[in-house]
């Protein structure tokens, strides 16, 4: 169950597997055997991965089918949804204009990295705020 709920997570987000396991600091085996089944991320491992794909630790254990994580409204989720796919628009288009000219790949990765730079300062702010 727990394999198939990061399978499928993953691939909604054209994530690549080395990807996560680079974001989550384990080794891409490591990752690979939790999607594999093979092995069982410990708790903070599954509290990083929740995180990360901004779902409930009960969504990826198969308790629930409910993705919204504890705390977060529905509408948060979208949000953060929809600045995911925006994310990931960027990053596969090609030919991007600002200004009306067409944006070199250094200035499109700084736009991605200033998008990803705010989404994780919003959540951080987010979270000290509930706290």
């Amino acid at each position: 169950m727990i394999g198939d709920r990061l399978t499928k997570l993953r691939k909604q987000k054209g994530y690549e597997a080395q990807y996560v396991a680079n974001l989550l600091n384990v080794a891409k085996s490591t990752y690979s055997g939790y999607e594999n089944n093979k092995s069982v991320p410990n708790h903070e491992s599954l509290k990083k991965i929740a995180d990360f794909y901004c779902v409930s630790v009960d969504y990826i254990l198969g308790r629930t089918n409910d993705t919204t994580p504890i705390g977060h409204s529905k509408k948060e989720k979208e949000v953060n949804e929809k600045l995911d796919d925006f994310i990931k628009e960027v990053e596969k288009s090609d030919g991007l204009m600002f200004s009306g000219n067409k944006m070199d790949e250094s200035t499109k990765e700084v736009l991605l990295k200033m998008l990803r730079t705010t989404k994780d300062m919003a959540e951080k702010m987010n979270e000290n705020n509930k706290k």
